[in-house]
C-alpha cells in the first residue's frame, strides 16, 4: 500500500504505509485491511497474484485500485 504525495503538481503514490492488521471473511469472501495509523489522501492498494472473485471467477494478474 502507498500513499498519494503530490510532486510536482501531480500525485505520485511513493510513502509506503504500513499494515496493522487483514482479516479474511470467509462468508462474504471478502477481505479486510486495517492500517497501523490513520491516514488521509488516497491510497494506491496493489495485491500481487490471483484473486478470487465472489462469484467464483479467478484473475492469474495483478490488481490495482485508488481508494479516496
Amino acid at each position: 500500500m502507498a500513499l498519494g504525495v503530490k510532486k510536482k503538481r501531480k500525485l505520485v503514490f511513493s510513502k509506503v504505509v504500513r499494515i496493522g492488521e487483514v482479516t479474511y471473511d470467509g462468508n462474504a469472501h471478502t477481505v479486510t485491511v486495517r492500517l497501523a495509523k490513520p491516514t488521509k489522501g488516497t491510497l494506491q492498494v496493489t495485491v500481487f497474484g490471483g484473486i478470487l472473485a465472489a462469484d467464483g471467477a479467478f484473475t492469474s494478474g495483478n490488481f490495482l485500485t485508488r481508494v479516496p
